[in-house]
């Protein structure tokens, strides 16, 4: 099922931390931690950023990470000229995002399917919580979930 094509969809704030949702922490954390190239290649594949000056920068992270890693997120003491370029590039993306769309991303979440976030993240019972989905998808990574932008801080249906 692709949930970016649902109204709602699911996390496991005790998997996933209820805490971090700025867009830039995430998405710097998703490419320089742990090498998620996805949200820049869902970027560049998007209308989200079209006609802007920063998409041959992209193509050119994505292809960075690709063949070298994320240089982690927590070592900026042993970053490259390359990977403070990256950084800075991550940093502007919502910004550009903004210019394009109109629509000022504030937040992000990590949702799933019901049934991956039962079988993928522990879910069960009460500590799986239904959140609106929204338009500004950033990554997609299929039965692993995707990565929303919301304007406003989103709440879990029903409350």
């Amino acid at each position: 099922m692709d949930i970016t094509t649902c109204k709602t969809a699911f996390r496991n704030p005790d998997y996933a931390g209820d805490g971090e949702a700025d867009p830039v922490k995430v998405m710097l954390f998703e490419i320089m931690e742990l090498g998620n190239t996805d949200i820049l290649d869902t970027l560049l594949e998007s209308d989200l950023i079209k006609n802007s000056d920063i998409i041959e920068r992209m193509k050119s992270a994505s292809e960075y990470i690709e063949e070298n890693g994320g240089p982690g997120y927590y070592d900026e003491d042993d970053y490259t000229d390359d990977d403070r370029a990256i950084k800075e590039l991550i940093k502007s993306i919502p910004d550009e995002i903004a210019r394009t769309t109109g629509k000022t991303i504030n937040f992000v979440l990590w949702l799933a399917s019901k049934s991956d976030v039962e079988t993928q993240y522990d879910g069960t019972g009460d500590n799986i919580l239904e959140y609106p989905t929204s338009d500004i998808i950033l990554s997609n990574l299929g039965n692993d979930g995707a990565l929303f932008g919301y304007e406003t801080r989103p709440k879990p249906v029903g409350e």
